[in-house]
């Protein structure tokens, strides 16, 4: 039996985690919460992620924490019975239908994984369950990059154009806000 909103892709169920469990440091309070046009941005992640008509889950309390975002992987793995998971962050709330569908729709073998590609590979990225190991073994020996596990994992990277560059606007900062409350003034 599927969870309620799980789609099978090529025989492959697919589920959406969105990483929360970050310290969020850099803003000083939990980003996930912050309104954004009245909502948490969590809420606009939530609601874009689940209009793919995947199962998504919030990952909010990692199995190991302090190892980053792969902190969240691991525990999403080890907590997960899809066979491939697309990651999103609490942070990105400009996400786009179209680019998690791009991404998702892009995950064919042998390939075990899809990253976006800004300045590095980064969210939303897709990784099937071939690639839980080199997960593994990056959280409990290093380096916790994102760059580092899609050059492992030989991943594809998708390019978008500057149009669409705020769609993996990643709000990181209280400059980073203030720029995204401008763009959903002005996108309005």
């Amino acid at each position: 039996m599927l969870p309620d909103g799980a789609i099978l892709f090529f025989q492959k169920m697919i589920e959406i985690c969105i990483l929360a469990g970050g310290h969020s440091s850099r803003m000083g309070s939990n980003k996930a919460e912050i309104l954004l046009g009245g909502r948490p941005m969590l809420a606009h992640v939530h609601e874009t992620a689940a209009s793919i008509g995947c199962g998504v889950r919030v990952i909010s309390d990692d199995i190991q924490p302090g190892c980053g975002p792969l902190g969240g992987v691991v525990t999403a793995w080890e907590t997960s019975t899809a066979d491939t998971l697309l990651f999103l962050s609490c942070d990105m709330p400009f996400v786009s239908v179209s680019l998690l569908t791009q991404v998702r729709d892009r995950l064919r073998p042998p390939a075990t994984a899809v990253f976006t590609l800004s300045t590095s590979p980064g969210f939303p990225f897709h990784l099937d369950r071939r690639s839980q190991a080199t997960v593994q073994e990056m959280v409990a020996t290093g380096p916790r990059s994102l760059k580092e596990l899609a050059r492992r994992l030989d991943a594809e990277l998708i390019s978008l154009p500057d149009s669409r560059h705020m769609e993996l606007c990643n709000v990181n900062t209280a400059t980073d806000l203030e720029q995204a409350r401008n763009f959903l003034t002005l996108s309005k």
